[in-house]
Parts: structure tokens; C-alpha cells; sequence
């Protein structure tokens, strides 16, 4: 292998090794990413975004999806016979598909959005949106897993899905929280391990005279 490659590898180790403590520092730390327009107002808002760790994260996941290509571009130039560069030329077609998916999905992500106002909560993802009046929410259902977490806010007649796996830990909470007092629900019981359950609280009834 010659030198210039090897040179190259150890930099994209090194970079790398250093990305993954950062990764797991900012994740660690989970700073929030909202903020409030119009504070005090009646036509308050309060808009959460992906925060900066998430940023981070998807940053290096393509990052680490780009070492196999680069690597392939240095083996390239020292193979030697075709089907060793067929090999190599495949593993670059290949990494570069990877690359592009894990940026796509990453831009993706990145472009979510979840706003909370007096009247409603709206969600939006890449070129998908869904809006849903308080007085429509009937319950919310939280599915917390490792891989990601969904809140489901699910009405009369419809339900919108959102995907908290894009928001910082505080930012889910708070969204949590703003929802289950904006809409008056009431936890109910975990359905299943990973599951939670809030409805719709039923007013007191006063008993007739």
C-alpha cells in the first residue's frame, strides 16, 4: 500500500475516533433547540427544531459512510490486474450509494419541525405536514424505543404520527408535556413495555339538585 494511502487512513482514523467522542459528548449533554415567538402574546408560539447533537450525529454517520469510497480511491490506484479493480471499483459504487442514502435521510430528519400554539400543534417533515386542533385531540400515545421514539396523537377521525427521534431529550419532553396540558389529557396506563397512554380528560359532572 503506498505511503499516501496510509497516510490517508490514519487521518480518517483519527477523525473518526475524535467524531465519535463528540458524537457521544453532544449526545450525552442533549441541549435544547426551541424557542418562543411572540413570548407573552396571544399569538404566542413555540418552535422546536433539531438540536445541534442531532446535527452532529447525522454529520458523522455520513462521514463514516464516506471511508469505505475514499479508502477504495487510494486500493484503485495501486491494484493491480482487472478483476481487483472491478472488486474495488464495486465497493465504490457501493459506498457512494450508502453515502447518499444515509444523507438524504439525514437532510431529511434535519428539515423536521413541530410547532406549539394556542390553537393547534403542527408537524412537518421533509415535504410532509399535518396540523391538529386541541379540542381534536382525543389521546396521544408515546412508543419509546431504542431505535426511536413516535408520539401519536390520534383525533376522531384521524391521527398524525410524529417522530421525536429528530429532537434533543429535553425538546421531547417539553413537547410531551405542552401536548398532554394544551389538549387536557390525563395519563392512563403503559398498553405495553415501551408504550404509554394519555386520553382526554372527562369534566367533572355536577350531580343534579
Amino acid at each position: 500500500m503506498a505511503n499516501g494511502t496510509k497516510a490517508i487512513l490514519r487521518i480518517i482514523g483519527v477523525a473518526a475516533a475524535c467524531g465519535s467522542v463528540w458524537v457521544v459528548l453532544e449526545l450525552t449533554r442533549g441541549s435544547a433547540a426551541h424557542y418562543v415567538l411572540h413570548r407573552g402574546g396571544p399569538d404566542w408560539e413555540i418552535v422546536v427544531q433539531p438540536g445541534r447533537p442531532i446535527v452532529i450525529l447525522y454529520s458523522f454517520l455520513v462521514l463514516i459512510t464516506l471511508i469505505p469510497p475514499i479508502c477504495c480511491v487510494g486500493l484503485l490506484r495501486t491494484a493491480s490486474g482487472l478483476a481487483t479493480r472491478l472488486v474495488y471499483g464495486a465497493l465504490f459504487v457501493a459506498g457512494i450509494a450508502l453515502a447518499s442514502c444515509a444523507a438524504g435521510y439525514g437532510y431529511e430528519a434535519l428539515q423536521s419541525e413541530i410547532r406549539l400554539n394556542g390553537q393547534e400543534v403542527s408537524y412537518r417533515r421533509g415535504r410532509d405536514a399535518a396540523a391538529m386542533q386541541w379540542e381534536e385531540i382525543g389521546a396521544m400515545v408515546l412508543y419509546w424505543k431504542r431505535r426511536g421514539q413516535v408520539l401519536v396523537l390520534q383525533g376522531e377521525h384521524r391521527a398524525i404520527n410524529i417522530d421525536l427521534a429528530a429532537f434533543s431529550s429535553p425538546d421531547q419532553v417539553l413537547v410531551i408535556r405542552s401536548v398532554q396540558e394544551l389538549a387536557h389529557l390525563v395519563p392512563l396506563r403503559k398498553t405495553s413495555g415501551d408504550a404509554w397512554v394519555w386520553r382526554k380528560a372527562v369534566p367533572a359532572t355536577v350531580p343534579a339538585q
